[in-house]
């Protein structure tokens, strides 16, 4: 509902490590519908992770807020996890249709609904953090997410 943000979680490290752990759990879960190897899916995943991190940890850096950094990645891991599982069933749906046949035109729009979901609620986040408004809050998570498949697909011959 974007009433709550980062500042209303504890400033824990053993909450945001427990929001990471289940993040990779999830990421994890979806990466192995796209990427047949897990050696590959946790090697995308990674990269992605990293990217993640550093892109908010820097633009906390730049804006000199560099104490919101537990509590802006622990909600924007734990949010992302719940979108993820959210997520989940659409894609498992989408991967087990057999080539040629009739896409799964409601999975796809699940997916593209929760795709939107997820980057005003990481925008929303990042608009609490940096005290920004929430259009360039979603454009800072939206040029995050195009770095982060470019840089995968560059990588790894794919998607994110």
């Amino acid at each position: 509902m974007l009433r709550r943000g980062p500042q209303d979680l504890p400033a824990s490290q053993f909450l945001m490590v427990s929001a990471l752990l289940c993040y990779i759990a999830s990421g994890l879960a979806l990466f192995l519908t796209q990427i047949p190897s897990l050696a590959g899916a946790l090697a995308e995943l990674s990269v992605v992770l990293v990217m993640e991190a550093g892109f908010f940890v820097a633009l906390l850096a730049l804006q000199g807020k560099l104490s919101r950094v537990v509590q802006t990645l622990t909600a924007l891991w734990g949010t992302g996890t719940l979108l993820t599982l959210a997520g989940l069933p659409l894609h498992k749906w989408i991967t087990s249709i057999p080539e040629g046949a009739d896409p799964a035109i409601l999975a796809n729009l699940g997916v593209l609904l929760l795709l939107i979901l997820s980057l005003v609620v990481a925008g929303h986040i990042l608009r609490e953090a940096l005290e920004l408004p929430l259009p360039a809050g979603i454009l800072l998570v939206m040029s995050e997410f195009v770095l982060s498949v470019f840089v995968t697909a560059q990588l790894f011959g794919g998607g994110a």
